[in-house]
């Protein structure tokens, strides 16, 4: 294939899987807090805002200035529409690319997997581990997935200076790929040698060094320090890098154990039992997916950690090959590594959102070990997956089940135009938009439904969208002063969990309202309360 037909099959491969991706599954639901976080971020940016100055946020702010552009040059209707649909653009562009590095020598073609379906799988797997969103971890993965491409499959000075910097815009998405800069530094080390190391050693030192003095440029480097540190513990890196892969992997290693044993009983015949023992394995993977999604529908826990499973066998199987070849590649390790970084999170680790490195180690060590066919397993993977993917996409996040998402939420908000929602989420966007034209000021959505500010079109003045106790790095006191300050009246949420105290998933700014301001409004989702200095004696409105 020529490099032309290669670029011209990659579009129309990206192209094409995220619009249907999006016709069939992004376009339906609508998932509240998390769906609309960075999008209100990046609005902000819009409205003239600088981060760490005018509102806080503990990650770097890579990810608001990508997700600022849409909303720059496109109409505000479709700007949620297109962020779903960028969801899956970006997962198919990296999968691609991923793919493109693998097969750099021949890797893919020797295992008589054609390239498309292996992106395809990366793509399905990766997607099926996520809802369709912006996301900072999808765009470190992204631009770290490029960085990879700079220093693994171009030769020359160029090709790491340029890998230096998109080392440090993925660095900038979210502080868990800044783990990916000394793993690079180390594959190109082990790879390349030390000429080329101190190029991109260089590079990527005067990238962060200038990304320093544009912070400081603008007044907001101390800010930026102190809000993007300290916000982790290190026993939780710990258990989010480590012990997570490890914890809750006893059940599924014994259960597999014991696949294999009763296979072997049945076939009685040492290499068919090896060959088929994958197609079992990754069977019963999806089988329990789909029992997980069907007793207790969310996204939100996989089914017995199945990602920590898969990486911690993909891990495995590349240490092996390391240690068993006297010419050792490295591109494989350190394309786990960005897998690695990926899954360094709070909420839930996900090193599968980037699952070609770990799709590709064990499609190598079944074919190596087991006997199995690559192309044969590979379509059996993505055959499951495909279908796990539908079924896990009749509950969506956060959702009521997908054939009750037959409202128009344009209908409600115009900015929401192409996306359907349940009755509940249709009456609860219906009563905010009633509540912000009744009552006249500033306002602020408690504990957080981020989007509000964005679909009402108003210029937000509480420094933080999502008012939670982590993603406010706990200053709250600065939240507190300015609501008592500028805000005149807050709606909170009847049905949040997080109006506690004191806790990181909790709401100190929400718990404030509640016992200090008064309540004089009650909806069916929504009430509504305005501070004491405005009214000492409200009347309740039911």
């Amino acid at each position: 294939m020529t490099r032309r037909a290669y670029i011209v099959l990659s579009s129309v491969f990206i192209l094409g899987a995220g619009l249907l991706f999006t016709r069939v599954y992004g376009a339906f639901g609508y998932g509240g807090e998390d769906e609309g976080f960075i999008i209100a971020l990046a609005y902000r940016l819009t409205e003239g805002q600088l981060p760490y100055r005018d509102f806080i946020y503990i990650r770097p702010p890579g990810s608001l200035l990508i997700h600022a552009l849409p909303q720059l040059v496109l109409p505000a209707g479709i700007v949620v529409f297109v962020e779903k649909l960028l969801f899956y653009v970006f997962i198919a562009t990296y999968s691609m690319i991923a793919t493109a590095i693998l097969n750099r020598d021949g890797a893919l073609d020797r295992l008589g997997l054609h390239p498309l379906l292996f992106s395809l799988l990366s793509f399905v797997y990766s997607v099926q581990s996520f809802p369709p969103k912006p996301w900072h971890t999808v765009d470190g993965i992204l631009l770290g997935t490029v960085a990879l491409w700079c220093v693994i499959a171009t030769s020359g000075g160029g090709g790491l200076v340029a890998g230096g910097l998109l080392l440090c815009l993925s660095a900038a998405c979210k502080q868990s790929f800044y783990f990916l800069i000394p793993a690079v530094w180390l594959f190109v080390g082990l790879q390349r040698g030390r000429r080329d190391l101190l190029v991109v050693v260089g590079s990527t030192l005067v990238f962060a060094a200038a990304g320093a003095a544009a912070l400081a440029g603008f007044g907001v480097l101390d800010d930026f320090v102190a809000q993007t540190t300290g916000q982790t513990r290190l026993s939780s890196l710990l258990y989010s890098g480590a012990i997570a892969y490890v914890h809750g992997l006893t059940v599924p290693a014994v259960a597999a154990i014991a696949v294999v044993a009763v296979v072997a009983l049945l076939l009685r015949r040492k290499a068919a039992v090896l060959a088929v023992t994958p197609y079992v394995l990754f069977g019963l993977l999806g089988v329990a997916i789909i029992l997980r999604y069907m007793n207790n529908p969310t996204f939100q826990t996989p089914a017995f950690n199945h990602p920590g499973l898969l990486f911690v066998a993909a891990a495995a199987l590349v240490a092996i090959d390391l240690l068993r070849n006297r010419e050792r590649d490295w591109t494989l390790a350190a394309m786990l590594a960005l897998a690695w970084c990926a899954g360094l999170s709070w909420g839930y680790p996900t090193p599968v959102l980037f699952a070609a490195p770990i799709l590709f180690a064990c499609l190598c060590g079944a074919t190596r070990w087991l006997g199995s066919s690559p192309p044969r397993l590979a379509a059996f993977v993505l055959t499951i997956s495909v279908f796990v993917q539908w079924v896990g996409y009749q509950f969506p996040y956060r959702e009521a089940p997908r054939p009750e998402l037959a409202y128009q939420l344009g209908k409600v908000f115009p900015r929401l135009q192409g996306i359907y929602a349940s009755e509940r989420s249709r009456d609860r966007l219906a009563e905010l938009r009633d509540m912000v034209e009744r009552h006249d000021g500033e306002f602020a959505v408690l504990p957080g439904m981020p989007l509000a500010h964005f679909l009402t079109a108003r210029r937000p003045v509480l420094e933080l969208d999502w008012a939670m106790n982590n993603e406010a790095g706990f200053d709250t006191e600065r939240l507190v002063h300015t609501l008592e300050q500028e805000v005149n009246v807050a709606f909170v949420e009847k049905d949040s969990r997080s109006a506690c105290a004191g806790g990181p998933v909790c709401s100190d700014v929400t718990d404030h309202v509640l016992r200090t301001w008064h309540r004089v409004e009650t909806g069916e989702f929504l009430d509504v309360y305005i501070p004491r200095w405005i009214d000492s004696a409200p009347t309740l409105v039911e």
